[in-house]
């Protein structure tokens, strides 16, 4: 059982690829593998024992630029890396056993265990340009967030007003003049069923019913006779 580090050329670990707009990126590019230990005989007797520069590392060089190639650079900088990195041991994979095909070789030989995307390179002032749009879409998700919760506030006062006013309405159209009129009725006899003293004089003007002074108290605006009126 075999396992390794594959890097481009056997020297360094930067490939450098074309994403989907055109940008041309070096990505320092690690994959872990191993030989299958029941393979190995074919594969030394075979592809020899250089099998990595052979198999390995042109299967890693083309998956990097073929997944790299369908995204965008800003994507595969910042939102989609591990997504990128997936891609790449999917592709990974996918080359190794082309390459064994060419061999004539039905058996599985070398695994891909992982591929590790280490770092993605990029010009400065492109990054700094990526960084300020994705800074910029951050804040405008802020700001729809809360013009969003400020629509919700707004719905929500106007369905409670709208309430009110159809409750209003409702119980305005319940009373009536002869509603309050019972009401009244009602109020005056449970008052004159008090113990108190009171005077009840019949047919107010105003609203017709009666008026009910409590004998206890002054009636308004009454004055009370002094000492030379009550002779």
């Amino acid at each position: 059982m075999h396992a390794g580090t594959a890097n481009e050329n056997g020297q360094g670990d930067t490939i450098e690829a074309v994403s989907a707009d055109g940008m041309r990126m070096p990505l320092d590019t690690t994959v872990n593998f191993r030989l299958v230990e029941a393979d190995a005989p074919w594969v030394y007797q075979h592809i020899g024992e250089d099998y990595a520069d052979k198999i390995v590392m042109p299967a890693m060089r083309t998956a990097v630029r073929e997944a790299l190639s369908q995204f965008q650079a800003q994507d595969a900088y910042s939102t989609k890396r591990d997504e990128l990195a997936r891609k790449m041991e999917e592709m990974m994979r996918k080359h190794v056993r082309a390459l064994l095909d060419d061999y004539k070789f039905p058996g599985q030989g070398v695994i891909v265990q992982q591929v590790l995307l280490r770092n993605i390179g990029i010009p400065d002032q492109v990054r700094d340009a990526i960084e300020k749009k994705l800074a910029a879409e951050q804040n405008a998700l802020a700001m729809q967030y809360v013009l969003q919760k400020e629509t919700q506030e707004a719905e929500r006062k106007r369905i409670e007003a709208r309430g009110i006013s159809d409750f209003q309405q409702i119980v305005t159209q319940g009373i009536s003049d002869k509603l309050l009129a019972w009401k009244g009725i009602e109020a005056t006899l449970e008052i004159a069923k008090s113990p108190n003293a009171k005077v009840v004089i019949i047919g107010n003007p105003q609203n017709g019913l009666p008026i009910v002074f409590d004998t206890n108290t002054s009636v308004p605006g009454a004055r009370r006779a002094g000492p030379e009126e009550n002779k």
